[in-house]
């Protein structure tokens, strides 16, 4: 059993987090707050905070696959007919200098 502890945090409501409800900061020990240092601490906190949080663009959901364009999905059908084309060109010739 622990006795005689005390702690000092700093906590902070996260409004737009979907899983984080507050987020609680402990301040060191020996640390002597004033008003500028108070509001200090804060903005150090929510600079961790955003620092910590992946950018939205690589934010996705998990095993939700990412969306190929149209065009893209196109481009790959048709490059694949022209390798096969290519490719059954090149085994015919193959084929007939054999014989």
């Amino acid at each position: 059993m622990i006795r005689g502890l005390q702690k000092q945090m700093i906590q902070l409501a996260t409004p737009k987090s979907k899983h984080f409800e507050v987020v609680f900061f402990v301040l060191r020990s020996g640390l002597v707050r004033t008003k500028e240092s108070e509001g200090e601490m804060v903005r150090e906190a929510q600079k961790i905070l955003s620092e910590s949080l992946p950018p939205k663009k690589i934010k996705e959901k998990a095993g939700e696959k990412h969306a190929v364009p149209k065009r893209q999905k196109l481009a790959f059908f048709f490059f694949g007919i022209f390798c096969g084309s290519l490719l059954s060109t090149v085994l015919i010739a193959l084929l007939a200098a054999l014989r």
